[in-house]
């Protein structure tokens, strides 16, 4: 037996004098919750005053159905759940991931033609180094919800407007019946800071007899980290080591380190930075060239870098990039000379100086021809192609000042 129950903000207990009425003893109180396991060691039944819960699972191992006295929630996998409450609604979540993170929930419902629906009701994870969602953004941008946990996921300050996302500590699901976070192999109590069931790899952590070169390689590279030589594994309800600074387990089957999935989740981040950045500086020269307004085209520049840079600051570093292999290639196809480079290189820092949250088109508005700007100019500078590569080093560097409109 065991429980965990919320009543105005103070929970009750599954151990303690007097729990369980001695006249009704097969009848749950309100501190008692009853679970049921089947014959793979899959949480099957959980039962208190409150609410009865059914969970049915695949071949796969992973859960499928979860039916309570609330609602009837099904999985027919990662991407796709629907959700059938018991006063005839049913929520329909699909989901968008990167790896194992998800991204974007976007949610329907039965009935609803409105194309226009789904699309606000659309909802984006910002997550911290572990993968707990901490802020949920709608399609405008706004904040839906903010989060906040103590050390092993229960939640600590929530604030809420509207539908409430379940996805919550490392990106699980919190079920709303039982306060537990289903993992895939097990479910953990952020409560007691455990899991609700033993470690299904204990059998892999005993060393096998040394009887081949075979069995005593495994004996040195047992799972979990040392095996039963590491100690914490004798804990076999620990959650992550008992060390959420450097471990994660992500299925409730291994602990792995958290440096590699920061690394990941910094990669996944660079990458749709660089990537965005080098799409929006690409999309406006292609602008410049359709286009084809003649002397706009340090507007087009300053532009194309700007929008690079609002996508943060490996953005900036990729628009610096680009501009000097686009003003190299100038040099070298069309014989650019060092006073266009440095008129050039005026209009890209100005574009790459944007401020968060400014407008582009604002930002370099001295620049546009059409709306009365200038051309950035530098006469006074000698009017040749440069000579060698380290001359157009010096003059793509070089730092001039934009012109005062």
């Amino acid at each position: 037996m065991y429980s965990l129950e919320r009543y105005d903000n103070a929970y009750g207990t599954n151990y303690g004098f007097g729990i369980v009425d001695p006249q009704k003893p097969d009848t749950p109180s309100v501190s008692q919750r009853t679970f049921t396991w089947n014959e793979r060691n899959l949480l099957k039944t959980s039962k208190d005053a409150r609410f009865s819960v059914q969970y049915r699972y695949g071949s796969d191992g992973q859960r499928a159905i979860k039916a309570s006295t609330r609602s009837e929630n099904l999985y027919y996998n990662s991407m796709w759940q629907v959700r059938n409450s018991f006063d005839g609604a049913m929520l329909q979540s699909k989901h968008i991931f990167v790896g194992e993170a998800r991204l974007v929930t976007k949610c329907n419902k039965r009935g609803e033609d409105n194309l226009s629906f789904e699309s606000v009701n659309t909802y984006y994870y910002h997550a911290d180094h572990l993968g707990s969602v901490q802020l949920v953004t709608n399609s405008l941008g706004n904040i839906h919800e903010r989060i906040e946990y103590t050390p092993y996921g229960e939640t600590w300050i929530e604030k809420k407007d509207g539908l409430v996302t379940p996805f919550r500590f490392t990106g699980k699901e919190l079920d709303e019946e039982t306060g537990l976070y289903y993992y895939g192999a097990r479910y953990l109590d952020p409560k007691y800071s455990r899991w609700l069931s033993a470690d299904p790899a204990l059998g892999d952590y005993i060393p096998g007899a040394p009887i081949n070169d075979e069995a005593r390689k495994r004996n040195k590279n047992l799972p979990g980290m040392g095996g039963v030589f590491n100690t914490v594994n004798l804990h076999l309800y620990h959650y992550a080591g008992n060390n959420l600074v450097k471990y994660l387990d992500p299925d409730g089957r291994a602990v792995v380190g958290l440096v590699i999935k920061a690394i990941i989740i910094i990669d996944l981040a660079s990458g749709f930075q660089i990537s965005g950045a080098t799409k929006d500086f690409i999309k406006q020269y292609k602008i410049m060239r359709d286009e084809n307004v003649i002397g706009n085209d340090h507007f087009n520049h300053a532009m194309a870098n700007s929008k690079a840079t609002s996508r943060g600051p490996l953005g900036k570093l990729t628009a610096q990039a680009l501009s000097f292999a686009r003003e190299a290639t100038d040099v070298a196809l069309k014989g650019d000379t060092k006073r266009d480079v440095r008129e050039d290189n005026i209009a890209n820092r100005h574009g790459r100086d944007i401020k968060e949250g400014e407008s582009p088109s604002e930002h370099n508005s001295q620049f546009d021809t059409r709306q009365g700007g200038n051309r950035a100019s530098l006469p006074e500078v000698e009017n040749k192609p440069p000579k060698n590569v380290v001359e157009f080093f010096k003059t793509f560097f070089t730092r001039d000042k934009p012109n005062e409109n």
